[in-house]
């Protein structure tokens, strides 16, 4: 499960507290930590999240297909 610093960039590529926890500052870090230790049910859960969120966006072949893609767009114009 990833524990990530609250940013709008992770925002822009996953869902927080769906597919990975944000946290504001070291104690709220050491909280999540220590409620997640205890809840592992919750963690699998959004550690799944965040893989299967991965996997469907974030794939060498979804690079690939969007660099492809960027350049049959070009070659139109």
């Amino acid at each position: 499960m990833l524990l990530e610093t609250a940013n709008p960039a992770t925002r822009q590529l996953f869902k927080p507290q769906v597919d990975y926890i944000e946290y504001e500052n070291v104690d709220d870090l050491e909280e999540k930590i220590k409620y997640f230790l205890t809840h592992e049910d919750e963690r699998l859960a959004i550690a799944q999240n965040g893989y299967n969120a991965f996997k469907a966006s974030y794939t060498a072949k979804h690079f690939w297909d969007a660099v492809l893609n960027r350049i049959e767009k070009d070659k139109s114009l």
